[in-house]
């Protein structure tokens, strides 16, 4: 899995494939949604994540004053960029790719900007408050600004110093449940009495992802599915003493094992923070 990137002021644009993407402004008028656009009925897991959202961004709004739009394909041209969707402010309106349209850290970054209503990406909110459920990449930690914490000295330690787990939600994934949306949330605890900075190894000169999970089938032969979150910002490794840090990871239940779909089968789980990793026991996830 890549991860979705994007820049904001108040409108929202993100790729999924490359590790950039376009500014975005605040406008008065929409921009002209292209022929291929048409509006959308929110699924109901829509309700749910806009219901974490408002939570860790302390902000409540109707979710019924958010119109929706989805485009074919996995991105689409805004302007001189090829983004998987945005946000506009004028008719608070989120227009997604078609194939973003259950990607939660996609949705849930452009339900964050329509609950704030605020330009670009204030570190509170997508790297403090609403962090692990939406995604910040390079462009958007400069956006944020810096980390008032980083170079306090704190001690480095090791992955292994601190504590990781997996669970999944719900358990086991069910079609009845969300229509057979999931998600996997990897926890990395510090367990040490005081503040800490996590040394990355690096492979090949690059630090290691901090989060990452892996879904392999138990079936012969055992296709998987696994993916990254690569927060370049200080944050995501300075741990406050007792401090878990979450990352959310989305799923649907389909008919083939790609992407973010697993199809109904036995799995393993797996989370790993750096190079620190937890499994859970196999999962069975029935067909309809």
């Amino acid at each position: 899995m890549v991860n979705p990137t994007r820049r904001n002021a108040l409108c929202s644009f993100q790729l999924i494939a490359a590790v950039a993407f376009a500014t975005a402004c605040e406008r008065i008028v929409d921009p002209a949604l292209p022929s291929t656009a048409s509006s959308f009925t929110p699924p109901p897991v829509y309700a749910k994540w806009w219901t974490v959202v408002e939570s860790c961004s302390g902000v409540s709004r109707p979710l019924a004053e958010v119109t929706w739009f989805t485009i074919p394909g996995s991105a689409f041209q805004l302007g001189n960029d090829i983004v998987t969707g945005y946000w506009t402010a004028a008719s608070n309106r989120i227009v997604l790719a078609d194939s973003s349209r259950l990607d939660g850290l996609v949705v849930r970054h452009e339900m964050l900007h329509a609950l704030i209503r605020q330009s670009g990406h204030p570190r509170s909110a997508f790297l403090e408050k609403c962090a692990g459920l939406v995604s910040c990449t390079p462009e958007c930690v400069a956006d944020a600004g810096p980390f008032g914490t980083t170079n306090l000295g704190y001690p480095s330690v090791p992955p292994e110093s601190v504590d990781v787990s997996i669970e999944i939600l719900p358990n086991p994934p069910t079609f009845t449940i969300d229509g057979g949306v999931f998600s996997i949330v990897v926890s990395a605890h510090n367990r040490s009495s005081h503040s800490v900075n996590v040394s990355l190894p690096t492979i090949g000169g690059q630090p290691v992802a901090p989060f990452a999970y892996e879904i392999r089938s138990l079936g012969t032969p055992s296709p998987r599915i696994a993916g990254t979150v690569d927060l370049t910002d200080a944050s995501v490794t300075t741990f406050a003493a007792g401090e878990t840090k979450r990352q959310y990871f989305d799923f649907n239940i389909g008919t083939l094992i790609r992407n973010r779909t697993v199809a109904p089968g036995g799995y393993r789980f797996t989370g790993s923070y750096a190079t620190h990793s937890a499994s859970l026991s196999p999962i069975l996830i029935a067909p309809p």
